[in-house]
């Protein structure tokens, strides 16, 4: 079985080289795709984005293609329109769609949740 967190490193290093930080934090999430749920949890997230490895049955379905529109809600950072950035077989990139008023929200539970 692949390993999705190890994907990701191999994929994109250690190194945040990103115009944010990335902060490797595992939440539960819950995503909308058209309507319906799925459930996955964070590799990493930052104020722009989050890398996700979603719950899914991998012999019936696949990630979404980049590009897709979606609604993530992360334990304890919020919910966000976004769009898939790219895609892995193990994990998706989403690129979230907020304000500059959504980005200080953002940050500001992301600290909290780093320190909790």
């Amino acid at each position: 079985m692949v390993d999705p967190e190890k994907e990701f490193k191999e994929e994109f290093g250690d190194e945040n080289k990103r115009q944010t930080l990335r902060c490797p934090i595992e939440k539960r999430v819950h995503v909308s795709i058209d309507g319906k749920p799925y459930t996955g949890k964070t590799l990493d997230i930052s104020v722009r984005g989050a890398a996700v490895s979603l719950d899914l049955n991998l012999d019936v379905e696949k990630n979404p293609e980049p590009g897709t529109e979606l609604i993530i809600d992360i334990d304890d950072v919020g919910e966000v329109a976004g769009r898939v950035a790219r895609s892995t077989d193990t994990f998706i990139g989403i690129e979230l769609h907020i304000d500059s008023d959504e980005e200080d929200l953002i940050a500001s539970n992301l600290m909290m949740a780093l320190n909790s």
